[in-house]
């Protein structure tokens, strides 16, 4: 038994090995102290450390500042008091990082500003104290729980500087990690960061000279973390390590010890200034990174903002000045064009020595006046710069290093601190497929990181970007509410009620904050490409047809589009593959191309952090493939969007040929996934509708009627249609050129808006809408009947698999034929707009039905009728996440949102630009679900 259990485990090897997730690829990590205590923050050495020099350890004031920097404080809950004050007479409170809010405030920043992780300093001869060994212990529990609060990575590193290698380093080393393994289960902590498929170790001190380090010590730690813990293992090695000169140790022995790592990060801190980057990227990252490649090893450039030590060590002030961040920025363009896929920054905390990427005083007038002119503050270079400035350049850097933006030699946003805004991205909740004109509801979640108030009344706004200020969604900006009030540290939601653009096609949909007339400010929103108009899927995942898996799947009727998705259900890594025939041809450029899907996860706790997502044209794996790491994954549907230019490449993969699509995700349990709506996007393509309505050209109706345009009553473009009449024949056109839609019967739904003066005057038994490929009535044609119609404009969709048809079968990629009649007992006004053949990929819900699992009773929707909003109120706190879904009387999914975990029972769920009429609410805690119906005024 376990021979074979050996064997299945080496074949699992050698089909996996090679795409074992890399959590460390094209992310910036950052090296994060933790180790600032103050005397009453309950630790145990009870004295100020770090913060203050030996004599200030019970005396926190001036004289003895053992710092360059001082932190922004201004967003921190709990500090402790110094004997230094403000300006205002307040007392100049510092952060320490034993306090469990500090190190939450921390992570919180990084989620905020792109930051991917960090590398969590364990320093060897300080855990030999009892008492330091505590303090570590309680600063690891802490970023545990904030890594794993707000998404972050991290990784032990362990610094064996200043430990004497005298025959009992290696014992101390393992000792102290298998304590961590048995007090922590450190290797199970579930942000702890993963490489080719392993938990990451990071050793920082190996083989620099003149420390009295041997080879075999060395040795024998990078052996004991890969042999016995299966650990990928970081070298934190000096600069000369190559060459074995300069800060490396020079005998020979040491090159197979370096090169026995798996990833080499030369230290880099003070030992070049602006002048020296550009030569230090020749002379040192460039042959690096070849010596690396060609030995399979990986390599992690450091770089760092800045460095001064004056207080700590004496040394000169400001010793190597940021420039405003031009010193950080070369150093990152320069890692990153030289073709390193990993940048460490040197270090998020550490106001020590002046390195402190984290939110730092920005004038002298931030500074306790007991310390001015004796700490750098970021416009020491006279550049006025935001506290938050080099985090912006950190989320700048992460864009460039994945590809998300393109390389810049130069820093490509500007400081806009001289006013105090600040701002970061949060979330937001957008429709991914629209139809032409739609009207829409978006929110989106941006946070105040600034020093200023947003109010309405001061201009502050969220503005259109990508371009900057267009209209493509109806507005240019997004006003706040005249009771908002948005404090230095708050987040508030901004509601779009928008209209999609008359064209088909896809667009982007990106927002900033801007004060107007005064600067745009902070983070960019993400940017999500739309698909308005013609949806095509490369699997609509609506049949298991084709599709295999390590496991049995089947279909669920909770989906994303159309009526079903895949489902899987197990604890093996193959979830979802298929080798398409005939090969899928999306017409879309590499270059510009997104593949987009939609992924259910259950319990995504149960992931290993192993997992692979591949797109081919060689009809098999690792042939032609692109591949990629999946995202961060949350439970419940995550939006999958994968850049293919970002993809990692096996062979000559051809993007308008693709025959293959895996996924697989390694498990510690069972796991239930969905896959749902394949796309291949392009957002430079544009699809067509089968008319706009614009103008009267080759359009008829009965003899008694007339046809005009209407120029203000339309639902897109710059007219609609118009029948005034009582005859039956309203609308009727035999297309010149045939319209070839792409779809099929089993896929494709026509949509149109209808415009009702009287419906009191409108059949609703004899009337018929009809297309066809004959070119007139009643050949090869399909047919429906309305029955029902409100007063103004009414949405009409309908399946073509619902269709009847006449006189032969109609050709979808052949329509030339359009007409709708119906028998009045009046005269009536119709219109009629925006006539599309779509894929019937607007998600609907099947057997709606009120009732439900949760505690019916309790669950109240309010107001009803409603116009602006909802409100969802459950009867008690939950502590799942809760997902909303709203439908029409149809089916047809109108919009949904997840409402983030908290503990409250209450939510309030946005709905303008919805239709009037009957809506039905969906409401989904886990696995309990409940339906509600309301009206919409």
């Amino acid at each position: 038994m376990m021979k074979k259990l050996y064997l299945t485990l080496i074949a699992v090897l050698c089909v996996f090995g090679l795409h074992a997730q890399n959590e460390l690829t094209n992310k910036v990590m950052m090296g994060y102290q933790g180790w600032f205590l103050a005397q009453s923050d309950s630790s145990t050495p009870n004295e100020w450390r770090h913060w203050f020099n030996s004599a200030g350890r019970t005396d926190p004031s001036a004289a003895n500042i053992g710092v360059d920097m001082w932190p922004d404080m201004s967003e921190y809950t709990v500090t402790h008091n110094t004997n230094m004050t403000y300006s205002d007479g307040s007392n100049a409170a510092l952060f320490s990082s034993h306090d469990l809010s500090t190190t939450r405030k921390h992570f919180e920043w990084m989620s905020d500003y792109n930051v991917h992780g960090v590398y969590l300093q364990r320093f060897l001869g300080e855990v030999q104290d009892n008492r330091f060994f505590q303090v570590r212990n309680d600063v690891l529990e802490n970023v545990i729980a904030a890594s794993t609060e707000y998404g972050r990575k991290f990784s032990i590193m362990y610094d064996i500087s200043g430990v004497a290698d005298d025959g009992t380093m290696l014992s101390k080393i393992t000792d102290d990690w298998e304590y961590l393994i048995d007090t922590f289960d450190i290797l199970n902590a579930p942000e702890y960061v993963h490489q080719d498929g392993k938990p990451v170790i990071a050793i920082w001190g190996i083989g620099f000279k003149n420390r009295g380090l041997t080879t075999a010590t060395m040795q024998s730690i990078i052996d004991y973390f890969r042999n016995t813990h299966g650990m990928y293992v970081v070298g934190g090695v000096p600069s000369g390590w190559r060459t074995l000169s300069n800060d490396s140790e020079t005998g020979s022995a040491w090159t197979s010890v370096y090169q026995s790592l798996d990833m080499i990060s030369p230290w880099t801190v003070g030992r070049y200034g602006f002048s020296g980057v550009d030569s230090w990227k020749t002379s040192k990252i460039v042959p690096d990174l070849s010596d690396c490649n060609s030995r399979g090893k990986d390599y992690m450039p450091v770089i760092w903002p800045g460095f001064s030590w004056l207080n700590l060590h004496g040394g000169a002030f400001n010793q190597h000045p940021r420039y405003g961040g031009d010193f950080y920025w070369k150093q990152a363009y320069n890692a990153i064009d030289a073709g390193s896929d990993f940048i460490y920054v040197a270090m998020f905390d550490e106001v020590d020595e002046g390195t402190a990427m984290f939110k730092i005083a920005e004038t002298e007038a931030d500074l306790p006046t007991q310390l001015t002119s004796t700490l750098v503050t970021l416009d020491e270079d006279g550049v006025s710069l935001p506290s938050d400035w080099y985090l912006q350049l950190a989320d700048e850097t992460q864009k460039m290093l994945d590809g998300t933006t393109g390389i810049s030699s130069t820093i490509p946003i500007t400081p806009s601190t001289a006013n105090g805004n600040g701002a970061s991205f949060v979330s937001q909740s957008v429709p991914t497929t629209l139809t032409e004109g739609a009207s829409f509801t978006a929110t989106i979640t941006m946070k105040n990181t600034g020093s200023t108030t947003w109010t309405k009344s001061n201009l502050y706004k969220l503005g259109s970007q990508n371009p900057q200020d267009n209209t493509t969604w109806g507005s240019t900006r997004i006003e706040l509410q005249p009771s908002e009030s948005v404090a230095p540290g708050a987040q508030v939601t901004f509601t779009l009620n928008g209209t999609a653009p008359a064209s088909a096609g896809t667009y982007n949909f990106q927002w900033k904050m801007v004060q107007d007339n005064v600067e745009w400010f902070g983070a960019t929103t993400d940017n999500l490409v739309i698909t308005v108009g013609n949806i095509d899927y490369l699997d609509d995942c609506e049949a298991l047809t084709g599709w295999g898996s390590s496991q049995s799947l089947s279909l669920s009727t909770d989906s994303q589009q159309g009526t079903n998705s895949l489902q899987f259900t197990g604890s093996t890594e193959m979830e979802f593959q298929k080798a398409f025939s005939p090969a899928y041809n999306g017409n879309v450029s590499q270059s510009d191309a997104i593949l987009r899907f939609w992924y259910y996860v259950s319990d995504a706790s149960k992931f290993t952090g192993v997992n692979q997502v591949e797109l081919g044209s060689g009809g098999q794996a690792d042939t032609d493939e692109f591949n990629w790491a999946l995202p961060t994954l949350v439970n419940g549907w995550n939006l999958i969007d994968l850049n293919i230019s970002a993809a990692n490449q096996i062979g000559t993969p051809d993007i308008n040929a693709i025959d293959w699509f895996r996924l697989y995700n390694f498990k510690s349990a069972s796991v239930t996934t969905r896959l749902d709506a394949i796309q291949l996007i392009d957002p430079n393509q544009s699809n067509n509708m089968l008319d706009d309505c614009d103008a009267l050209t080759d359009w008829g109706t009965a003899g008694s009627n007339s046809l005009s345009l209407d120029g203000t009553t339309l639902k897109q473009g710059s007219a609609s249609i118009q029948m005034s009449g009582s005859g039956t024949n309203e609308f009727q056109k035999a297309f010149a050129t045939a319209y070839n839609s792409g779809l099929t019967a089993s896929n494709a739904r026509l949509e149109f808006w209808y415009y009702v003066s009287d419906p009191s005057n409108m059949s609703t038994s004899n009337n018929q809408v009809e297309i066809g490929s004959g070119g007139v009535a009643d050949v090869n044609e399909y047919h429906w009947k309305l029955s029902s119609f409100t007063t103004g404009w009414n949405f009409i969709s309908l399946d073509v698999s619902a269709a009847s048809t006449t006189g032969g079968t109609p050709d979808l990629n052949a329509i030339n034929w359009f007409r709708i009649y119906n028998a009045k007992s009046g005269s009536v006004t119709n219109r009629i707009d925006e006539i599309k053949l779509v894929n019937n990929g607007g998600a609907r819900a099947t057997n709606i039905h009120e009732g439900g699992q949760l505690n019916d009773p309790k669950v109240t929707v309010y107001p009803n009728p409603a116009s602006e909003f909802i409100t969802i109120d459950l009867g008690i706190p939950q502590e799942q996440q809760v997902h909303a879904s709203v439908y029409n009387l149809a089916g047809v999914r109108l919009l949904t949102h997840d409402f983030e975990q908290t503990d409250t029972s209450k939510w309030r769920l946005p709905i303008e630009g919805l239709e009037p009429g009957i809506h039905v609410l969906e409401i989904k805690v886990g696995a309990q679900r409940i339906v509600r119906r309301f009206f919409i005024k």
